[in-house]
């Protein structure tokens, strides 16, 4: 598939792929830069960085990404909690033991990190997911860096570009029942103008 035959040699033709979607400047980026994300909005700060797996869940379910908010945001919570609990074995081993470096200690701050690495490959996933349904330009391993360095202001860019898009304004705390632009759509607090 993709190749075509002419006078006995292989030539490749392109794929037929549909246009990245560009935004109503003409441009494939995001609305928000990664430290300007977070400040937009206080809600949207407080709700990235205390609450970043409820913030993750509501961003997946209004870009309708594929999962709805609850599961989502239990997902990361039980992974949050683990890479807490192991990091937090790994201290408590290491104060029994503050000269020397024990099995429990290797294995819990591994399982730590496995814990970590594992809420960095979803939200990164979730995020390639965005920026592709966007057509944001960038890289998966962008993406990667981009969660694993600074999560929550990851959280907080995902958060504004999808309510400035889906809803015209970023939400912050809002709960929607409907997506934007269907007349049921109820708040419990209404929408800001950004």
């Amino acid at each position: 598939r993709g190749l075509s035959t002419s006078t006995g040699s292989m030539t490749t033709k392109p794929q037929d792929t549909p246009p990245a979607s560009k935004d109503e400047f003409g441009d494939a980026k995001w609305k928000k830069g990664l430290l300007e994300a977070p400040f937009a909005s206080i809600e949207l700060c407080l709700m990235a960085f205390c609450c970043p797996c409820f913030r993750v869940g509501q961003t997946v379910e209004r870009a309708q990404l594929g999962m709805a908010f609850i599961p989502v945001s239990i997902l990361l919570v039980f992974i949050f909690l683990l890479w807490d609990l192991f990091g937090s074995l790994a201290v408590d081993e290491q104060k029994e033991h503050p000269y020397d470096i024990t099995a429990g200690q290797v294995i819990f701050q591994l399982l730590s990190w496995v814990a970590f690495l594992a809420m960095v490959a979803l939200t990164t996933y979730w995020r390639n997911k965005l920026r592709k349904q966007y057509g944001i330009d960038g890289t998966y391993l962008g993406d990667c860096c981009t969660h694993f360095w600074c999560n929550c202001c990851a959280i907080a860019q995902e958060a504004a570009e999808t309510d400035l898009r889906e809803f015209g304004a970023i939400q912050g705390c809002t709960c929607s029942v409907q997506p934007a632009g269907s007349s049921e759509t109820a708040y419990l607090n209404p929408p800001q103008q950004a």
